[in-house]
């Protein structure tokens, strides 16, 4: 028989180990996402493919982390240099790569491994460019992609971690001739806990340009041709996933449920709440947002903060006004707009399709953490009221207690 004891603990446990495994995620404007950017375009006999990408990418046989200090001696061959200094920071030797092009080239060639209909094909560099830290200006279409790669690059020898190389390859795929697939030849880096790699794919090929991401190296491989709908498909799920592994988007939207006194207060909630996100997804990720240094930590506290409101008014069992969660939504819309825009981009050539989908999987991910909710709740309640009562109480209060941390934690970064 059920005690009151298990009735409250089993489903809570539950619920705080979905909770705690949430925590990593909980901040959205990461600086350790490096991208990398491919461009597909198609000729009659070949396929040509500009690729803007971090250099450690072209060296991870060789190079332990990325972002990380570089002790390995074996690091010291193919073009990269000890600081004078003897700290371990790497530098990538242009003077080298002028004096052994060819084989720099073969690297940059070989680091990705071509394919079409499952068959390796033979990829060239025709042109190369070495910068030397993130860049800011657009490479998002082959018209921009060349203009980068007719600029004159840096003069001096760039640290290892932050460079980037732009290029452009001609790939031996003719048109017509299957699908086209790329996979990375190297081993994958070790990553920093905080760093992460996007893989944004313009795809010029079809009549409509198609763009999406996708995360990791491309250990697997990755086919490029795909359609509309599984461009959809995919920011559809980027969606879900963002919210899913958005610690404070999850505590906020099970105390929002745990504070609706009935279903028409918590339809509202969450009308309202999905209105004001909507909102500012659009309008933040199109830069209608301050670009001041202290926006985005001021933002990531708003955030915590309405988390430990919701929270609050649940706890006291105060029915909030709608127009609350329609702002705290516009607050959580500027968290979701800086990710889509870390993962797309505001010059992708299929934006509105983008915005559309990825707000709908943000849906989908809201509505899958209000079932949760009210399952457990509803589970609960048949072991008595009493059992659900508490589990509610203790559920509010430790998203409480990790609201408040949460803030502790970032009001320092405002001003720092």
């Amino acid at each position: 028989m059920m005690t009151i004891k298990s009735a409250v603990f089993s489903p809570l446990a539950f619920l705080l180990l979905l909770l705690w495994a949430a925590l990593p995620a909980n901040a959205h404007f990461s600086t350790g996402v490096q991208k990398r950017t491919i461009i597909v375009t198609q000729n009659d006999a070949t396929a040509e493919v500009y690729i803007e990408a971090p250099l450690p990418l072209f060296y991870s046989d060789i190079a332990p982390a990325l972002g990380a200090d570089q002790d390995s001696g074996d690091i010291d061959a193919l073009y990269l240099k000890l600081n004078a200094k003897g700290q371990s920071i790497y530098w990538l030797s242009l003077q080298h790569i002028a004096d052994n092009r060819a084989a720099f080239t073969h690297r940059l060639a070989t680091a990705l491994q071509w394919s079409q209909n499952g068959q390796p094909v033979d990829a060239r560099v025709r042109k190369f460019r070495i910068i030397g830290r993130d860049p800011i200006k657009p490479f998002n279409s082959p018209d921009t992609a060349a203009r980068r790669l007719n600029s004159e690059g840096i003069g001096e020898d760039p640290d290892f971690g932050i460079a980037f190389v732009q290029m452009q390859l001609s790939i031996a795929a003719p048109k017509g001739g299957g699908a086209l697939s790329v996979q990375s030849r190297l081993p994958a880096l070790t990553l920093n806990e905080d760093v992460s790699i996007e893989n944004r794919i313009i795809d010029m090929r079809g009549d409509q340009a198609l763009s999406y991401a996708i995360p990791g190296q491309l250990q697997e491989p990755l086919v490029l041709d795909r359609s509309t709908a599984d461009v959809m498909l995919e920011y559809i799920y980027q969606g879900m996933l963002h919210i899913l592994e958005g610690a404070d988007h999850v505590l906020l939207v099970i105390a929002m449920t745990l504070g609706a006194l009935n279903w028409q207060r918590l339809v509202l909630y969450i009308t309202a709440f999905t209105l004001g996100h909507s909102v500012t997804l659009i309008t933040s990720f199109l830069g209608y947002a301050p670009d001041y240094p202290w926006f985005i930590p001021l933002v990531e506290f708003a955030i915590a903060a309405s988390v430990l409101y919701a929270a609050g008014a649940a706890l006291l069992r105060r029915s909030s006004s709608v127009l609350v969660f329609a702002v705290i939504g516009l607050l959580h819309g500027l968290g979701f707009s800086f990710v889509l825009g870390e993962i797309l981009g505001r010059e992708s050539p299929d934006l509105l399709l983008a915005l559309l989908t990825f707000n709908i999987g943000i849906e989908m991910g809201q509505l899958i953490l209000v079932a949760i909710t009210l399952i457990l709740s509803w589970a609960l309640m048949q072991a008595g009221d009493m059992p659900q009562r508490l589990a509610r109480l203790a559920t509010l209060a430790v998203i409480s207690v990790i609201s408040i941390y949460w803030m502790i934690e970032r009001v320092g970064l405002i001003w720092a």
